[in-house]
């Protein structure tokens, strides 16, 4: 026993467990500070962070992943053998979040999610978005997005967005919002927190190249370009504050309801000014019939610059079918789709404040458009017996004709309704002036019938000494409009227009038929207004040229047998 306890004493074997301990403390750094990687090929498209001096899983858990107790998630993704000694120049992937979705409600015309190494790609009603995409917005174009919790942003023309960040609510945590818009406007609706929990309220934040702006539950528009980003609050209030790149946190002031600020390219913020009051549309009419040409206008607002004009389907405002920026109380819109619409008008001010929106609903009834005439000739002098022809429409079952003593229609002598064929003979009319008027009618697979609206009245005069059979039937086709508008046609052997046999610059609303070989033809037109404004080409109208029958008289349209 003394022996034994002589060599555990000695300092020969306090040496070699000295130095086995060391081995093993060695090996156990060395495992601590081996280099985190991916544990297999699947993961190495993950975001990688590297470790600096300092960093707990704790922190980084929190900085990625917004939960604390959300750490053990690296180590399923990163080689960590030792949790609480990260080596300082190592790199840890970032575990993938279940993250919510940004939906897309709504799109028109150039919308495309666009990334820095690969082509863009069009986005599409049903589509999501999630942290990082990049969205742009082309001109003549708009995009609705909604957000889990409801709240709704609108990205209106030429702008250029990021998703930045885009956390749900967990827990007590409240949900996380950023959008960084390097140019053109948003207007966002920001759902309110639940009254029983107003300090969970979902954080929504917009940064620019110039100031940050942030709101919990409110409606505010935010624009931006290289210069200049100006807010406007027309519900609830936000925060607005300078984008300090050094990451300071800069001046901040307070936007309540019916205010906004412009902030200047040094990030300076502007003097909180009222917003510009809605615009009165009360004069616009309930119903429009030409969709090709369609006026919206309205009193010029004092102070404004410029106008917002969105035309949109649905009463929120979400599915908007045109959005145009004018710098007069004035837009024209063509080609539109028969349906009730929302009219949204806006004025911006010197400083590119955005003021109150004024809404206003319109009927859209121009389908199917009216058949054009072909006989008799505007104001002709006829018989008592008068043969009223006019065009087919592409796409109608049926035509009604009307005429009347009386420019107004209030007591109509004659109300037929003939299949087919555009076509009347009126008998039996006394001496005097008459006025005549057509409109198309379409056929659903239901058997609902759909009346388009009327052309403007052409007159003809009838008196007892002149014969019906002895005026001369006009070698073209016309109709009645006494806008400033000029007009171009084309004539086609199909209703594609692919066979164009003729295009003619019009005088009076009048298309020259002459010298066309018999057969079936479609005619169609376009305006130009003062301002060069072009409207789409209308809907086919079809006319019928009848062989010669002894080179003496020359028939231009099917006459219908009743």
């Amino acid at each position: 026993m003394a022996m034994l306890k002589t060599l555990l004493d000695s300092s020969f074997f306090n040496r070699k467990k000295q130095l086995l301990v060391l081995l093993a403390g060695l090996w156990i750094a060395n495992d601590a500070f081996a280099e985190e990687g991916p544990l297999n090929a699947e993961r190495g498209s993950l975001p990688i962070h590297q470790v600096v001096e300092g960093d707990t899983l704790y922190d980084l858990a929190v900085r990625y992943l917004d939960d604390a107790t959300m750490w053990p998630a690296f180590l399923q993704y990163n080689n960590i053998k030792n949790p609480k000694r990260l080596r300082p120049g190592s790199e840890l992937r970032i575990p993938p979040l279940d993250l919510p979705g940004i939906h897309v409600i709504f799109a028109l015309g150039d919308v495309h999610r666009v990334a820095d190494n690969n082509p863009a790609t069009p986005l599409e009603i049903g589509d999501q978005l999630r942290e990082n995409d990049k969205v742009s917005v082309g001109n003549d174009s708009y995009l609705s997005l909604q957000f889990d919790d409801g709240s709704i942003m609108r990205v209106l023309s030429d702008s250029l967005l990021q998703i930045q960040r885009y956390r749900d609510s967990h827990g007590s945590k409240p949900g996380n919002r950023v959008i960084v818009l390097e140019q053109g406007n948003l207007d966002i609706s920001v759902t309110p927190a639940n009254t029983a929990n107003k300090n969970k309220a979902n954080h929504f934040e917009v940064i620019t190249p110039q100031a940050v702006a942030a709101a919990r539950g409110t409606r505010f528009d935010v624009s931006a370009s290289d210069t200049a980003t100006a807010s406007g609050v027309t519900e609830g209030s936000i925060a607005v504050r300078q984008n300090l790149k050094n990451k300071r946190r800069g001046q901040q002031k307070l936007l309540q309801f019916g205010k906004g600020l412009r902030v200047g390219q040094n990030g300076k913020l502007g003097e909180i000014r009222p917003l510009l009051a809605a615009a009165d549309l009360s004069m616009l009419p309930a119903r429009f019939t030409d969709a090709d040409y369609l006026v919206i206008d309205w009193p010029e607002l004092e102070n404004a610059a410029s106008y917002q004009v969105r035309l949109a389907s649905d009463n929120d405002m979400q599915q908007v079918v045109a959005n145009i920026e004018s710098e007069t109380p004035l837009v024209k819109l063509t080609g539109l789709e028969d349906g009730e619409y929302i009219v949204g008008v806006r004025a911006v001010d010197m400083e590119g404040i955005i003021g109150f929106e004024k809404v206003h609903g319109i009927s859209i009834k121009a389908q199917p458009v009216f058949p054009f005439y072909l006989a008799p000739a505007n104001h002709q002098i006829t018989g008592n017996k008068v043969d009223l022809l006019c065009t087919q429409v592409l796409g109608a079952s049926a035509y009604r004709l009307q005429v009347s003593r009386s420019q107004d229609f209030s007591s109509a002598i004659v109300d037929a309704v003939h299949q087919d064929a555009c076509g009347h003979t009126a008998t039996d009319l006394e001496n005097g002036r008459y006025f005549w008027r057509t409109a198309a009618i379409t056929s659903a697979a239901d058997g609902q019938h759909k009346q388009g609206p009327f052309s403007e009245p052409a007159q003809f005069e009838v008196i007892d000494s002149t014969s019906a059979s002895n005026f001369q039937i006009p070698s073209g086709a016309f109709w009645v409009d006494n806008r400033n508008l000029s007009f171009s046609a084309q004539i086609s052997r199909d209703e594609d227009f692919s066979s164009i046999v003729g295009e003619q610059a019009l005088q009076d609303q009048f298309i020259s038929l002459d010298n066309l070989s018999p057969g079936s033809y479609y005619i169609r037109i376009q305006a130009t207004d003062i301002d060069n404004f072009t409207t789409a080409h209308s809907t086919p109208r079809i006319v019928t040229i009848k062989p010669v029958e002894d080179t003496v008289e020359r028939t231009w349209a099917d006459k219908p047998k009743y």
